[in-house]
């Protein structure tokens, strides 16, 4: 890790001691959005690939890995708060435009139409969510909100067709684990 990954800038070393100084970009209790993004396809514990419809009021279902699955951005936001895993907001293509993926305040997601913001302010946030490790030693991720820590996206079937949803965290669940392929 570098102090660029941290969001620091050495300032000098002062007999023997790193001084550093702030990033003047980051203000407290917020999250500027980064150059840094991964790419990949959103799969699920049962090898099914997440596809988007923004315009579907289900938003976003898996189905069996196929060419038109839809490719996220999973854009890196740098913050100066401790956080519980890497800061990132998701975004796709859909027909040529570009969509953000939101949860509301009862946790439901839906995308929305443009560019993610380059400054969120505050420590909470509808489109940020905190990409950590499923388990120690797993190459897979969980999502948690950052808008209601609680809360996870996971896979629903309830609907009768597997779906992203935000599910209250009750211990680890498989529906929480997710791949970026």
């Amino acid at each position: 890790m570098t102090a660029a990954d941290i969001d620091f800038d050495v300032l000098k070393v002062d007999e023997g001691i790193l001084v550093f100084e702030d990033n003047p970009e980051i203000v407290d209790d917020s999250w500027k959005k980064s150059d840094r993004m991964i790419t990949g396809i959103l799969e699920n514990i049962f090898k099914l690939w997440l596809k988007v419809h923004p315009d579907d009021p289900d938003g976003a279902v898996f189905t069996n890995p196929a060419p038109d699955c839809t490719k996220f951005n999973l854009l890196l936001y740098r913050t100066n708060s401790i956080s519980e895993g890497l800061s990132i907001a998701f975004t796709v293509k859909y027909e040529n435009e570009t969509y953000y993926m939101c949860c509301t305040e009862d946790m439901k997601l839906y995308f929305k139409k443009g560019e993610c913001p380059s400054l969120i302010k505050g420590d909470h946030s509808d489109i940020i969510f905190f990409q950590k490790q499923f388990s120690a030693g797993d190459s897979s991720f969980r999502f948690q909100s950052s808008l209601n820590t609680d809360y996870y996206l996971a896979v629903s079937d309830k609907s009768g067709k597997p779906k992203l949803v935000l599910q209250k965290y009750n211990g680890f669940s498989e529906m929480e684990r997710f791949n970026v392929v």
